[in-house]
């Protein structure tokens, strides 16, 4: 017997040891899992074994994308598999498929947006990716000269621009609308930039990690295709894991390293400290929080909105970066019950009788943000990703609140326009 103990307490260590490589939201589901019950996992490796595919099948595992931008795969397969696939060689985390939620005429000059239009910058020719419900062909997007110049989607599989939810067309408004059914008075921040709608969210506004990263990777794809220069995503969850591992950070970085600028919300679980959601705990990309104009379009009485989520992270990175307008924001309404022809690319929509809506969150913010960054791009085209976000944080005007709500403040494009 005296052989017997240490061999098993080497094996109960070995078990804890690789563990630690095993989100702790999935350790949990195994440890009460069904016999034969199954589970969506993101693997992450470090290097890519010939082998790693086979491997995964062999275990019972399904893969459902191939998610080269995080060096990872996300993958179905039954719960009491997960411990193995953690033992294969070049493995270095599992994590959990985690769901996701959307984040729900004053703001343009409040952030100096109509300084940029003094200087006929409309964000022509700039594509916007926005990672959301899908996005409408409304008039204020699609009449004229169409706008939406592609769309993809990971929920439905559908060919042709809808939104069966409205949060990514009054998130894609804000950024480009052109304020076509308003005569102009509810246009968005750059109104002749391009939408990429990418579908990651269904139509309850719920989504998964692995949806949501292939989508980034369907972006960094269709980058030169579509001069892909932004990012926005109005999405987020808690921030269960550290930002090295966490799945949605990695994709977010890899966007960002590659040239393309990030902008996400910073979540609505303020006020208090510590609520930034993932992947706004990322340290590289534009973490957007929110403030109230309070209807009007003095800077002066503006404060941070009261939803806002406040930093830092868990890992004690300062977030938000900057602020935006977020609290009763007009912009595009939807026909949630648009069904796209599958035989023509001819949009049939009805006329609706509310082109418009009113809607509140750091997911208003974040594209005000996005659609800002447009602007200042299709100024100075050569700017990287770094020097975008320094110079909207160095040009930031202070919201007289504590930098964990604030950042550096609210953006204001106009003192950083080339005239």
């Amino acid at each position: 017997m005296s052989f017997l103990i240490p061999l098993f307490f080497l094996f109960i260590l070995s078990g804890a040891s690789y563990r630690r490589f095993i989100d702790r939201r999935l350790q949990a589901r195994i440890m009460d899992a069904q016999e034969n019950e199954q589970t969506s996992v993101i693997l992450l490796y470090d290097e890519k074994d010939t082998h790693l595919e086979e491997a995964i099948k062999e275990h019972g595992g399904k893969i459902k994308y191939r998610l080269d931008i995080i060096q990872g795969f996300a993958v179905d397969l039954p719960c009491k598999c997960v411990e193995k696939l953690v033992r294969i060689p070049g493995v270095t985390f599992i994590a959990d498929d985690a769901k996701l939620s959307t984040l729900m005429d004053i703001a343009r000059p409040t952030v100096g947006g109509t300084i940029a239009e003094e200087s006929n910058l409309t964000g022509q020719g700039i594509g916007i990716a926005v990672l959301d419900t899908g996005v409408y062909p409304h008039a204020d997007l699609s009449l004229g000269t169409n706008r939406i110049v592609a769309f993809k989607d990971f929920v439905n599989e559908k060919e042709f621009p809808y939104d069966d939810n409205g949060h990514g067309t009054h998130v894609a408004g804000i950024a480009a609308g052109n304020g076509y059914m308003s005569e102009g008075k509810y246009k968005g921040m750059a109104p002749k930039a391009n939408i990429l709608g990418v579908k990651v969210m269904d139509k309850n506004g719920s989504g998964t990690t692995s949806d949501i990263v292939a989508g980034m990777q369907w972006a960094w794809e269709n980058r030169n295709r579509y001069n892909i220069r932004i990012v926005s995503l109005s999405i987020g969850s808690d921030p269960d894991l550290k930002a090295a591992e966490d799945p949605l950070v990695k994709g977010v970085e890899a966007l960002w390293d590659g040239g393309i600028v990030v902008v996400t919300a910073a979540g609505n679980s303020g006020p208090g400290k510590r609520t930034i959601n993932s992947p706004g705990i990322s340290q590289k990309i534009i973490t957007v929080g929110a403030t109230d104009t309070r209807s009007t379009i003095d800077r002066k009485d503006d404060i941070i909105a009261k939803f806002s989520s406040r930093g830092p992270t868990g890992e004690n990175i300062l977030k938000p970066d900057i602020v935006a307008p977020g609290v009763n924001i007009t912009s595009l309404n939807s026909d949630i019950d648009f069904i796209p022809e599958k035989s023509t690319k001819r949009y049939r929509f009805k006329k609706m009788t509310e082109p418009y809506k009113e809607m509140s969150g750091t997911s208003m913010a974040t594209p005000i943000v996005s659609g800002a960054i447009a602007l200042l791009l299709e100024n100075q085209e050569q700017l990287t990703p770094d020097e975008v976000k320094a110079k909207l944080m160095d040009t930031a005007i202070s919201v007289n609140d504590r930098d964990y709500a604030q950042g550096k403040g609210q953006i204001n494009i106009g003192k950083i326009i080339k005239k």
